[in-house]
């Protein structure tokens, strides 16, 4: 659904800044969940624009964008995508190394006013081969250490580890897909009329 941005995940300095347990998955305030959330002055742009840019980001970054849109509010400038990526999650159990893919589908919030732009990314849930529909907390609430259940330490140690390396994978790709965006906003994309 989404191609892969390679460049996402080649920042070997935020992963590992991550991988150390200081990266922190935002939490609404209102809500208790995860998400993201930028709101970015443009000056000089109208929503008009800025709509459009959008939309341009979207049909570059999404192999249908017909596909992943579920609301396009032209009236009022908004519009809802629906985004999926793998994250890898890996952990060694008696020296072997099963990881598996997990897919991570998320919804992106667009909306737009003359000089500025909100995007919201939430709606975290996953799946993969063994888990269908887990959301984001049932996936890493896994990971805490005094909620895993009774196997032996170094297991539920090993447990722990990986669901925080996939959780560094998973607040790295949602800070590059943030960065991915503005950058699709702030550069002249629109489509003049004598372009063809």
């Amino acid at each position: 659904m989404v191609k892969y941005f390679a460049f996402l995940l080649l920042f070997p300095a935020q992963l590992v800044f991550c991988q150390v347990h200081n990266c922190i998955v935002p939490i609404d305030s209102l809500t208790g969940l995860p998400q993201y959330k930028v709101i970015e002055d443009v000056p000089g742009v109208s929503r008009e624009i800025l709509y459009s840019r959008f939309k341009i980001w979207v049909s570059k970054n999404f192999k249908s964008a017909t596909d992943v849109i579920k609301l396009d509010d032209i009236s009022n400038y908004i519009v809802h995508v629906k985004g999926m990526t793998e994250i890898y999650h890996d952990v060694k159990i008696l020296g072997s190394n099963p990881g598996s893919d997990w897919y991570c589908f998320f919804m992106i919030q667009a909306y737009f006013k003359d000089n500025k732009y909100k995007i919201i990314l939430d709606n975290f849930s996953y799946k993969n081969g063994f888990y269908e529909d887990q959301t984001f907390e049932q996936v890493h609430h896994r990971w805490k250490p005094d909620e895993i259940g009774r196997p032996a330490k170094s297991m539920r140690n090993n447990f722990v580890e990986a669901g925080l390396r996939m959780e560094a994978r998973f607040h790295v790709y949602m800070e590059n897909l943030l960065l991915n965006i503005h950058n699709g906003m702030v550069t002249a994309t629109e489509i003049q009329k004598d372009d063809w």
